[in-house]
């Protein structure tokens, strides 16, 4: 009579902790930057996992760098939005404690951008014409690869135009 209730105990128990593994939430919770060309691929992937059976929060960021230490310390498991040219420098920080599974926007240009009514067609052309944009070139957020490759581009070509963290 011991075995079988002993049996009959370790049964329970089974079942009682695989009654807790399916009522056992799946939950992701996933991070993005509140960019408006970020928002399909953010919205696509959270659509995939949930049909997949997950739950996913999405956690908005205004920078990369909040993004990434989130990311890092595990307050996040995933961020589909990341886009090379802007986050390079924070994936080199972290790339040892991450994985990069897929890319998901390869292919994108950068470049320094000017108003139609300016006549300008190369960088070249920009300490000519800095008077016509006050004297600056606005980036966007500090410490971001775009930043870097634009502070790079600056010295390169000798321009005069004063280089100005921005925000996107």
């Amino acid at each position: 009579m011991k075995k079988m209730w002993k049996a009959f105990c370790a049964v329970a128990m089974m079942c009682m902790m695989s009654m807790t593994l399916h009522a056992e939430e799946k939950t992701i919770t996933m991070g993005t930057l509140s960019w408006e060309d970020l928002t399909p691929i953010t919205g696509i992937t959270k659509t995939v996992l949930e049909q997949a059976g997950y739950t996913v929060k999405v956690v908005e960021f205004s920078e990369w760098g909040i993004a990434y230490a989130a990311l890092s310390k595990g307050d996040i498991q995933l961020m589909v939005s990341q886009t090379d040219y802007a986050a390079h420098d924070y994936w080199k920080k972290n790339k040892n404690r991450l994985e990069k599974l897929s890319p998901v926007s390869f292919g994108l240009y950068q470049g320094i951008a000017v108003p139609r009514y300016v006549d300008v067609d190369s960088v070249d052309q920009l300490n000519e014409n800095a008077e016509k944009f006050g004297n600056k070139v606005i980036g966007i957020e500090p410490g971001s690869g775009l930043m870097s490759d634009a502070s790079s581009a600056v010295k390169a070509y000798g321009l005069k135009p004063k280089l100005l963290e921005g925000s996107t």
